[in-house]
């Protein structure tokens, strides 16, 4: 940017001695237009900058929350195991009850039938 304005101030100074009037009016206009554009795209820079800063912080919430949903997901699984786990022994004491109540009817039966 220092050297595009140092080489402006040295066209501007040099030609503004040799045009008339009309054309140093031109050529003031052009290099007003130049600092405007100049100032333009520093601006745009800056907001580029704030915007990179903004998707940063937003891909960085987007990775927590996906740490999140993961971690959800095996808690999920966790309690699914779990629970099918419960419902084994559940089953299996179940199945030791009638099986010992089955015993003991038979026993019932044999001195009955004794």
């Amino acid at each position: 940017v220092y050297n595009y304005e140092i080489e402006i101030e040295s066209l501007k100074h040099s030609q503004v001695s040799n045009q008339n009037e009309e054309q140093t009016i031109i050529i003031e206009d052009l290099y007003k237009k130049v600092e405007d554009l100049l100032e333009e795209k520093n601006l745009m820079a800056e907001q580029l900058l704030k915007m990179n800063s903004v998707v940063g912080e937003i891909s960085q919430e987007v990775d927590n929350q996906n740490i999140d949903v993961m971690s959800l997901s095996n808690h999920r699984k966790n309690v699914i195991l779990a629970n099918n786990s419960e419902e084994n022994n559940e089953k299996t004491l179940l199945k030791k009850q009638i099986n010992d109540l089955v015993r003991e009817i038979d026993k019932c039966i044999m001195l009955l039938s004794a």
